[in-house]
């Protein structure tokens, strides 16, 4: 008895595979995605082509795709990832080989790169209608019909297999975590799509109204430029070229406007002028990519020399028109101060040779500044310990210390008869910043000054600085009074002896002389 053939059940089984993350899908892809068809090694069905009486027809599995309208597709648009040509590509007379895993649509095409464009688009790129590829379900099929098999045995996985698949609209939105103040950080985290690179740039509004200059501008990204690299936020080159900056802002007010115009570059209005802007602009905008989860988080930081007010971050694909945004609070801080005699009991009147303490606290930022003004002094402050220096002292503030949060204590305590300073009505100044003249630039060779947004004289300083410049730092103001040392003593009577006898007028003997008074203006009574 000689073995004439062998019979065996036919198997059919392909997967739906997202090219751009080489992962099967199950049931949803979102636009914009490439998708191919991956078939099985478990398929046999390309033994019975090895058949000597099988017909050269070059194949033996056809495809379809049935779109949500019913619309029947043989043929998708496909996208070479690698080189960016889009071409048609039948789904029908496919010369299958799942011995070596099969791929549609050219299964010689390494490392997913090319396959069904489901984001592509025949007209106006921001246009619902314009996408070839509606929002819906596709039911995908693929089919044997060799020696009419299909037709006489119509069972899933023997002849034929079908897959359903939701495409969904690109997912996308951004978070963010609310600031605590100025001199603090805050985030920004963007979901979207796995491994996506998106636009994210921080404005007021559209058209922007920020200049650039100190406390006319938005908070910024934060962090070393490599250590943001390693993390997918790539920042533009500080002097170009500005690949990100310059392209479109997605659903702007104003048609045609790049990223660079909508945040302070110094390219153009209202930033283009001579003073300077952060890194030119460059902190204020990067392109992010997102992480294998969809997500990616963006740290940004709102220093002093950001005002209070509205802030926009806003997260765009431009290739999709898709945006997001989130909306940042920025607010300022507030300032205390108080003096104190060495025991820790709260005044105001002092005498001169006094020591005075002098605390507070200080919510805006992580530093505070501290000058004197006063008779004979410069208007504009001078330091408590050297009225000959005009810099102010500074001390840190601590987050919690002796039980109270954002403390910060000039420490030693200001001796005031080591200032060589008389009584008087003074006032000491406490502020958030050092603005330092920054308002104003001079030049050390002509010392002369650009004026910029400065209001007043040139290159104001110190207190006149915060107080006619736009300065945006918190300060108070705490009136002292000294006076002028004194000393009063009372003194008891004492009687002098008179007698002319003795014990009179002999030597010896003492009498107790008490004073009492008291005396103002010297530690060392």
């Amino acid at each position: 008895m000689v073995k004439a053939f062998i019979s065996q059940e036919p198997s059919f089984n392909f997967d739906v595979w997202n090219a751009d993350t080489d992962m099967k899908l199950e049931d949803t892809v979102y636009r914009g995605n490439v998708v191919r068809f991956k078939y099985n090694v478990e398929t046999n069905l390309d033994d019975i082509t090895s058949r000597l009486d099988y017909p050269d027809i070059g194949f033996f599995i056809n495809m379809s795709v049935t779109a949500p309208d019913g619309e029947q597709l043989l043929q998708l648009m496909t996208l070479d990832t690698r080189s960016g040509v889009s071409a048609y590509m039948p789904l029908t007379g496919l010369e299958v080989s799942p011995s070596a895993g099969w791929i549609w649509p050219e299964n010689d095409q390494p490392g997913g790169a090319i396959g069904w464009w489901t984001g592509w688009r025949d007209a106006t790129p921001d246009e619902e209608t314009s996408y070839r590829y509606k929002i819906g379900d596709y039911s995908i099929i693929g089919l044997c019909n060799v020696n009419n098999m299909f037709k006489n045995h119509q069972a899933p996985l023997f002849t034929w297999q079908e897959h359903i698949i939701s495409l969904q609209p690109r997912p996308l939105s951004i978070t963010s975590t609310a600031p605590v103040g100025r001199e603090k950080p805050f985030t920004a985290t963007i979901t979207g799509l796995p491994n996506t690179a998106y636009q994210i740039f921080i404005y007021d509004v559209c058209p922007t109204k920020l200049t650039g200059k100190i406390c006319d501008r938005p908070p910024y990204i934060s962090g070393e430029r490599e250590e943001l690299a390693k993390t997918g936020i790539i920042l533009d080159p500080i002097l170009g070229p500005y690949s990100t900056g310059n392209r479109l802002v997605v659903d702007c007010c104003t048609q045609n406007t790049s990223i660079r115009q909508l945040v302070p570059s110094g390219d153009a209005y209202p930033s283009s002028g001579t003073w300077d802007i952060v890194e030119k602009g460059t902190r204020y905008y990067a392109t992010v990519t997102t992480g294998p989860s969809g997500t990616a988080t963006v740290p940004f930081f709102v220093d002093t020399t950001v005002n209070t007010g509205s802030y926009t971050v806003q997260v765009q694909d431009i290739e999709y028109q898709q945006k997001a945004e989130t909306k940042v609070e920025i607010s300022k801080g507030t300032i205390s101060a108080s003096t104190k005699d060495p025991s820790g009991v709260a005044k105001s009147t002092f005498f001169v040779g006094d020591e005075i303490w002098i605390d507070g606290s200080n919510t805006d930022s992580g530093m505070t500044y501290a000058w004197l003004t006063g008779p004979g002094l410069d208007p504009c402050g001078v330091n408590l310990r050297n009225i000959s220096d005009i810099n102010p002292i500074s001390t840190v503030v601590f987050d919690t210390k002796n039980g109270q949060a954002n403390y910060w204590r000039i420490d030693p305590n200001w001796v005031t008869n080591n200032s060589p300073i008389g009584p008087g009505e003074y006032t000491l100044v406490f502020s958030s910043v050092d603005p330092n003249g920054r308002f104003c630039t001079c030049t050390g060779s002509s010392g002369s000054c650009n004026l910029g947004s400065c209001l007043g004289i040139a290159c104001e300083r110190g207190i006149c600085e915060l107080e006619k410049c736009p300065e945006c730092g918190v300060f108070i103001k705490v009136p002292i009074t000294l006076l002028k040392p004194d000393l009063t003593a009372d003194i008891n009577d004492v009687t002098r002896c008179c007698c002319p006898g003795y014990p009179c007028g002999l030597l010896g003997g003492t009498e107790e002389i008490i004073v009492n008074g008291s005396s103002g203006g010297n530690n060392c009574k």
